[in-house]
C-alpha cells in the first residue's frame, strides 16, 4: 500500500513502482483519481458502477 500527503504525490510514487514503471500515464491516473473524488463529495456514481454509498472521497 502506498501513502503520500496528497494525490499529486501518490500518482508520482504510483508511476515509480517496479510493478507499474511503464504502465501507467500519471496523468490518466490524476484525473480518474479527481473524477472518483468529485463523485465521492457528491455521493453521486456516474460512471463506477459502484453504490453510491460505498463512494467516499480519497484525502
Amino acid at each position: 500500500m502506498l501513502k503520500e500527503d496528497s494525490i499529486g504525490e501518490l500518482v508520482e510514487k504510483s508511476t515509480r513502482t517496479l510493478i507499474n514503471k511503464g504502465r501507467m500515464n500519471s496523468q490518466k491516473l490524476a484525473e480518474k483519481l479527481q473524477r472518483f473524488n468529485e463523485m465521492g463529495s457528491a455521493g453521486k456514481n456516474e460512471d463506477l458502477g459502484r453504490n453510491p454509498k460505498s463512494l467516499e472521497a480519497l484525502e
